[in-house]
């Protein structure tokens, strides 16, 4: 028993030496590491390396598996370890361990490199990443690196679904104003440019702040499921040139259901009938309007029918503009039937449907019927028609606008006056007889002609066969506001309106000297229940103005010149007068012009639909009459941007359009 006391006390000492040994290694914290850059900025193409060093003088247990690097990186190298040196404290030097990795720089960007796991032994620990700015060949002289990207929502996305996207510049330095990139409308898609998409974001980097900057907003509506494509393009930003990758989106098809309507969003539907009030008393009158959140461009509204009614128009309101989540705000569609006598309406309201893409869906608004009762207006009794005759050929000379008035040479009428002050500084009392020239000047007319071939057998046809001859004469002789007056009551006659409203305005256009023209477009207008803005020149004769303020202008000369050579004050009150009735003239000039080249174009020989973008595809969202007088906004293939008098807009067919051209 004593001989094992000893031994066994021997074995529990050296156990205890064994872990008191062991409890440095164990308890120790794992050595300091930090990664080293020699700069975190590289051009596209450079090879560059990162150095991790770890306070161990054995290298062969350290071990630092490569981090998963992002795609504008490529490992070339590594990693290598090796003995280095290590400074913890100035002027000492210990040994430590260097890992190297080697990188090359394969496309721009702002990228992160690691976390780091650091193995000595068994022990481990991470050292955060560290971010690098790539930059282009073009940049190398910046500080960071700029790009060009599309930002888009989150999907699914759906036929008919109004998508914002926004073209954002990055990292911008400097704010700058990009070039408009001029981008057309994906195949199988509405495309409208839209503003207030997107806001500036500024982001810290250290000291510094970068910007990104919304380039340019859009509104996408598909048309048709499948795979939608903005093709890749080439931008110009900041004096650098960019390469903006394609936007690809995958577009599923809507509901069967929903496939009706198109409406895609969050929406609010109502609909009420009720009869109109004062001057539509014995209308009655329905008024859809939908509101909310979605593709309202692109939605289509129940049509409306009452059996027994007359639909007199349609007319819709929009309210809404273009936000990140689509389209927000209103669209009010309102219908108007006339009656031919009082009676009680049951009609029945449709109902909507609407799908909402986050959710999957569908909501529903059940039709329902509805009864008003409808009165008769006050009964009117009808104007009678006035007869009008085609101009003969004497007539159609008397109304031509004034060849002299029309060109250049307008302007020597002015210079008598003048001259007849110069001359009273030079050559006293011998300007007198330029007054004479004055008086020529203005009755300078255009010269007589002969009567054109086909005049006679128009004035003698009736019915569809003169307004066709009359259309084969102003065709020949395009700047003859006689012949285009004469049409248009051949064409009014025989109810071609869009035609005859046409004639009327291209009569006024190339400066039919009489309120005939006027009038009888006015007359059409209110008999066609037309609505024209665009109000005719029923003033002076454009002949007479010109007349008017040649002499107005020449008179002030004359009396100022006589106040010169008399020194008599008397002069000055008619030289006041003549200068404001020349200013006077003027403004009525002017007024006149406009009015003669305000509208564009007619509509033509059948109703026109408006569409809110250019495609056939694009919804309706109302019908411009035929003879509606419209401005022309802008043109996009064979589509034109048209603005009514009262100031709605929407795109139509130009081949549905009679151009107002001519008469400069």
């Amino acid at each position: 028993m004593e001989s094992q006391q000893p031994a066994r006390f021997h074995r529990y000492v050296l156990f205890g030496l064994v872990m008191l040994a062991l409890a440095p290694g164990v308890n120790a914290a794992p050595p300091e590491a930090r990664v080293v850059l020699n700069s975190d900025r590289y051009v596209v193409g450079s090879r560059w390396t990162i150095d991790i060093l770890v306070d161990t003088p054995d290298s062969m247990a350290v071990r630092i598996p490569v981090p998963a690097l992002p795609p504008a990186l490529a490992l070339l190298d590594g990693p290598y370890i090796r003995e280095t040196s290590w400074e913890k404290v100035p002027g000492t030097l210990s040994r430590a361990t260097k890992v190297t990795l080697t990188l090359r720089t394969m496309a721009p960007g702002i990228v992160e490199v690691g976390p780091f796991q650091v193995k000595v032994g068994s022990q481990v620990q991470t050292i955060a990443p560290v971010t690098v700015y790539l930059l282009a060949a073009d940049e190398a002289k910046r500080r960071f690196p700029v790009e060009v990207r599309w930002i888009k929502p989150e999907g699914p996305f759906y036929e008919g679904q109004a998508i914002p996207l926004i073209l954002q510049a990055r990292n911008l330095d400097v704010l700058a104003q990009p070039q408009d990139p001029g981008l057309g409308a994906p195949s199988g898609s509405l495309w409208e440019k839209a503003v207030g998409l997107g806001e500036i974001e500024i982001n810290s980097i250290g000291e510094d702040r970068l910007m990104n900057v919304p380039w340019g907003g859009w509104m996408l509506i598909p048309t048709r499921p499948g795979t939608l494509t903005v093709p890749a393009f080439r931008a110009s930003v900041s004096g650098l040139d960019r390469l903006v990758q394609a936007l690809t989106l995958d577009v599923q098809p809507l509901p069967p259901e929903a496939a009706i309507s198109r409406a895609v969003g969050d929406f609010s539907y109502t609909v009420e009938a009720k009869e109109g009030e004062a001057a539509q008393v014995g209308q009655l009158v329905i008024t859809q309007e939908i509101s909310g959140r979605g593709n309202f461009p692109y939605l289509k509204m129940p049509e409306i029918t009452v059996p027994g009614l007359t639909l007199t128009s349609r007319q819709e309101g929009t309210r809404y503009r273009a936000a990140k989540g689509g389209y927000e705000g209103s669209l009010l569609v309102t219908w108007r039937f006339s009656s031919d006598q009082a009676r009680d309406v049951t009609v029945t309201l449709p109902g909507f449907l609407a799908f909402q893409p986050k959710t999957g869906r569908i909501d529903t608004w059940d039709p329902r019927s509805a009864t008003v009762s409808l009165h008769l207006p006050n009964a009117v009794p009808p104007r009678p028609a006035a007869v009008v005759k085609p101009l003969d050929w004497p007539s159609v000379q008397a109304v031509r606008p004034w060849g002299v008035a029309r060109g250049w040479a307008s302007f020597l009428l002015f210079l008598p006056g003048p001259l007849f002050l110069v001359f009273t500084f030079v050559f006293r009392g011998r300007g007198r007889g330029l007054l004479v020239l004055a008086v020529l000047g203005i009755f300078l007319v255009s010269a007589g002609d002969g009567v054109p071939d086909g005049f006679i057998a128009a004035s003698q046809a009736q019915g569809s066969r003169a307004a066709d001859l009359w259309t084969a004469l102003v065709k020949a002789h395009p700047d003859e506001p006689g012949l285009w007056y004469n049409k248009a009551l051949a064409c009014r006659d025989v109810g071609r309106t869009a035609e005859a409203v046409h004639g009327f305005r291209m009569a006024l256009r190339t400066g039919f000297q009489s309120d005939l023209a006027a009038r009888g477009l006015l007359s059409l207008e209110e008999k066609e229940l037309l609505t024209d803005q665009f109000v005719p020149w029923t003033g002076w004769p454009t002949n007479l103005l010109f007349l008017a303020l040649c002499l107005s202008v020449n008179l002030a000369f004359v009396f100022w010149a006589f106040q010169r050579l008399t020194g008599f004050s008397a002069w000055l009150p008619p030289l006041a007068v003549a200068i404001l009735v020349s200013a006077a003239l003027g403004v009525l000039a002017a007024g006149s012009e406009t009015a003669r080249y305000e509208p564009d174009a007619v509509v033509g020989l059948s109703d026109g639909p408006i569409r809110k973008v250019p495609g056939d595809l694009a919804e309706t969202w109302m019908t411009l009459k035929a003879g509606t007088v419209v401005k022309v906004q802008g043109a996009s293939e064979r589509w034109v941007l048209v603005q009514t008098g009262y100031g709605l807009e929407g795109w139509v067919e130009a081949s549905g359009l009679l151009p107002l051209t001519g008469g400069r």
